[in-house]
């Protein structure tokens, strides 16, 4: 996953486009802006997020207690795509090349989404599930929005500073992506499963697969349509 496309809510193609790193980002808060931080000033900005949902609560007191892995398309040529073809590919393209994010549950009842993109991470608070899996920022995601695992949990919430402070200085497509930041953090706030995903050789050689089946895809379309 890379920098994001406004006009559809989701990353596209890292290397379609570069975005400068700029740290962390989080969402949430009453004026629903972001607050910019680095890893020295994260925990004080969870904090300040945490008590203007809740006032007079300390955060830690909360606790994690459910976890999922989502994935959703990743923009470029499928979405560009006739409507019809993306219903016939859609399950099979996320299969292949897809954004991965997590969901959290929180003991006080609010949901939370992390996820890494070119720019840095997001981390959004919300009130339902829905609003952090269907929705980045404005937008809405890439349909479909999968959950690839999910699992109970029973971690603080002060310990996602732990997990998060190595993940301050950059992005890289086939080293530190999105899908290594999400399985970072399912395997170490899950109760007791742990979440795989391939890359190459494996990934070059389904994304070939996938870009040739897209080709006779909008060839047999053009020719039969």
């Amino acid at each position: 996953s890379s920098g994001i496309n406004a006009e559809y809510g989701a990353p596209i193609y890292g290397w379609a486009t570069k975005s400068k790193w700029e740290g962390f980002f989080l969402y949430g808060n009453s004026s629903n802006e972001s607050t910019g931080a680095d890893i020295n000033s994260l925990r004080s900005a969870l904090q300040e997020l945490y008590n203007d949902n809740k006032k007079g609560s300390n955060d830690n007191d909360v606790v994690v207690t459910w976890i999922a892995v989502y994935k959703t398309p990743l923009e470029g040529i499928y979405s560009k795509s006739p409507q019809t073809m993306k219903d016939a590919i859609g399950r099979q393209w996320t299969q292949v090349d897809y954004h991965a994010f997590v969901a959290l549950k929180t003991s006080d009842g609010f949901f939370w989404s992390i996820e890494k993109q070119q720019n840095g991470i997001h981390i959004n608070r919300q009130k339902t599930l829905e609003n952090v899996v269907d929705n980045f920022l404005s937008s809405c995601r890439a349909k479909p929005v999968e959950c690839s695992i999910s699992d109970n949990a029973d971690y603080p919430l002060k310990g996602l500073k732990d997990i998060l402070q190595h993940e301050q200085s950059s992005y890289n497509a086939t080293r530190d992506s999105c899908q290594h930041l999400s399985k970072k953090l399912f395997d170490k706030i899950a109760a007791g499963k742990t979440w795989e995903f391939t890359r190459p050789p494996e990934y070059l050689y389904k994304i070939t697969i996938a870009v040739l089946s897209l080709i006779i895809c909008c060839c047999s379309y053009c020719l039969f349509r």
